[in-house]
C-alpha cells in the first residue's frame, strides 16, 4: 500500500497507531508515499508522537498529544490516526 508504515514496540500513546504494546509488527496506513519518519522521545518529555513527511510535502503526526506535539490546535491526549498539524 502507497504510505504503508510498520511499527512494533511500545505504545502507551499511540505513537505506532493503537495502544498497548506490539509484539508483531502493525501498519499506519497514510494516504502518499512517504519520505522520512520521525518519533518523538520519552513520555516525560513532550514526545511518544510520530511524524512523517509525505511526498506532496505535507506532514502527518500521530501519537501523544498532551502539550500538542502532535497537534497544537487539537485539545485530545493522544491521536490515533494520522493528522496534519495546524499552526495554533
Amino acid at each position: 500500500t502507497v504510505g504503508e508504515v510498520w511499527w512494533f514496540g511500545r505504545s502507551e500513546e499511540v505513537q505506532i497507531g493503537a495502544a498497548g504494546s506490539a509484539l508483531q509488527p502493525r501498519s499506519v496506513e497514510l494516504a502518499q508515499r512517504v519520505l522520512q519518519i520521525s518519533a518523538g522521545g520519552p513520555e516525560a518529555e513532550p514526545g511518544g508522537h510520530t511524524c512523517a513527511l509525505l511526498e506532496d510535502g505535507d506532514v502527518v503526526c500521530w501519537g501523544q498529544n498532551d502539550r500538542g506535539q502532535a497537534d497544537p490546535t487539537s485539545s485530545e491526549d493522544a491521536l490515533a490516526a494520522p493528522a496534519q498539524p495546524r499552526a495554533a
